[in-house]
């Protein structure tokens, strides 16, 4: 008999992405999650657009983009004010992005290799329990893979075929940052990928042009109102000095959200143009003042980033269980001191059984993390050994990383990064598994097989132990 075929990318693609749907179909109609904070925020941008024809509110016209409040108020205007319809449609995205990833990684690594890639994501516990979460990421993936997908094979053709995926892959970019602005950070690595190939080690003029025209003409309309409500030219949000501040200053221990930090600038009747700035000045002058500290935070939120501490919105929602959801809500909304009407109450025993869940989810995905994070790792390191190969996942992934932190970062981020690093991961999975040769044939893969093994031994004892922790959080300043 002759050797077994392996099937083409695209069928792979189509397999993964109906595997990914039935899972992510199923989750998405048992679960039960109402919006609480930034999920809340959205959902009320995109009924009171829906229903005024206005996008923002008073002080807070770009404190968020209107990318996915959009996308939800479409949603609404088909269906009603539905999460469930919500949940569904983004349940069919993050399939989709499943499938996609094999597309794309199939640029990288073989037929069997891409396949791994796109398990990964479609079984991954923490894209799985995003699904019908009220959160941008959602509709800002599949957008980042598209945009990706689109350059690889601007790379791997002539034109005029190169300059249409060129367009395509401007245009994706254009709508991922008018979803999620926190992916300008992947700016420059998506310039330099369209003006230069790895591959065929070429310098371009025409292919970043057209990148960044399609882009700003997808950008224009949003540009353009902000000048014209006085944010300024070429504003995109206003979050971002208050992020770099929450980051920065000498309340946080892990440059992640710090409350006091933005009650202790006094900003008075300040416009929201001049508040960002001055949370933004605000960060330099302490960044300028506290340079060593600042390295720490840059060392604490990088080791997050790639680290093993779970996501806490993929750690809360991934018991959707309606008495979770009253839990939680409850939770939220005595947060707040109780200005909520009628707040539901939480009752002893619901508190104790959501506690028990919450460190169940707690434990479960700080392990899985402690298994995937160094694996990851490795997997990063010898792919620099085939960079030229890697570039179209690895340059993004660490320039959106690397940014970061050098500002502002919480394990939300992650979401976007995770799938580009599921590709050099894919990779070293089947060099272990399978004895293929995606990350090169040095190492051995007895050496490599050794390195993975110890690596994530300890790992696990690490965090296990909690000695992890110690690389996480700094003293605060006394």
């Amino acid at each position: 008999m002759g050797a077994m075929r392996i099937p083409s990318p695209l069928r792979i693609a189509i397999l993964i992405f109906l595997l990914s749907l039935v899972l992510r179909i199923a989750w998405a109609a048992c679960a039960h999650i109402t919006p609480i904070i930034d999920s809340r925020e959205y959902d009320t941008l995109a009924v009171r657009w829906l229903s005024t024809g206005n996008f923002g509110t008073e002080g807070r016209l770009a404190y968020r983009s209107p990318g996915y409040p959009g996308f939800l108020a479409a949603v609404y205007a088909v269906f009603g004010h539905s999460w469930k319809a919500v949940a569904i449609i983004q349940a069919l995205l993050s399939a989709m992005t499943s499938g996609l990833l094999v597309l794309l990684a199939a640029h990288v690594l073989s037929p069997r290799g891409s396949a791994i890639a796109g398990l990964l994501h479609a079984l991954s516990p923490p894209a799985i329990a995003y699904v019908p979460i009220l959160a941008s990421e959602n509709l800002a993936l599949p957008l980042l893979i598209v945009g990706l997908l689109c350059l690889a094979i601007a790379d791997s053709h002539a034109a005029p075929r190169t300059y249409a995926a060129m367009a395509g892959s401007g245009a994706a970019l254009g709508l991922l940052l008018l979803v999620r602005p926190a992916a300008v950070f992947f700016l420059p690595a998506w310039l330099l990928l369209a003006a230069y190939s790895p591959r065929k080690r070429v310098w371009r003029l025409r292919p970043p042009l057209i990148l960044l025209c399609m882009t700003m003409l997808l950008l224009a309309p949003w540009l353009a109102r902000n000048y014209l409500v006085g944010l300024g030219p070429l504003t995109l949000s206003t979050t971002g000095g208050m992020n770099a501040w929450m980051g920065n200053n000498d309340a946080t221990e892990r440059g992640r959200f710090c409350g006091p930090a933005l009650a202790a600038l006094s900003l008075g009747d300040l416009s929201e143009r001049e508040r960002d700035a001055v949370y933004g000045a605000a960060a330099l002058a302490w960044i300028r003042d506290h340079p060593r500290r600042y390295l720490a935070l840059c060392r604490t939120r990088a080791i997050r980033l790639l680290g093993a501490v779970p996501d806490p919105w993929a750690r809360r929602y991934l018991a959707p269980t309606r008495e979770n959801d009253s839990a939680i809500l409850a939770a939220s909304r005595r947060g707040k001191g109780g200005t909520e009407a009628s707040p539901p109450t939480l009752s002893p025993n619901l508190a104790a059984r959501w506690r028990a869940a919450r460190e169940r989810n707690t434990v479960f995905l700080g392990f899985l993390r402690s298994l995937v994070a160094p694996l990851t790792l490795l997997a990063l390191i010898l792919s620099f050994l085939r960079w030229r190969a890697y570039a179209i996942v690895v340059l993004p992934a660490l320039c959106y990383l690397g940014a970061l932190s050098l500002v502002y970062a919480v394990t939300r981020f992650r979401q976007l990064s995770d799938p580009l690093l599921f590709v050099p991961l894919a990779g070293l999975l089947s060099d272990l598994l399978f004895g293929s040769t995606e990350l090169g044939t040095r190492p051995s893969r007895g050496l490599k097989l050794g390195v993975a093994v110890l690596v994530v031994i300890a790992s696990v004892v690490l965090h296990a132990t909690g000695l992890a922790m110690r690389w996480y959080r700094l003293a605060p300043i006394r």
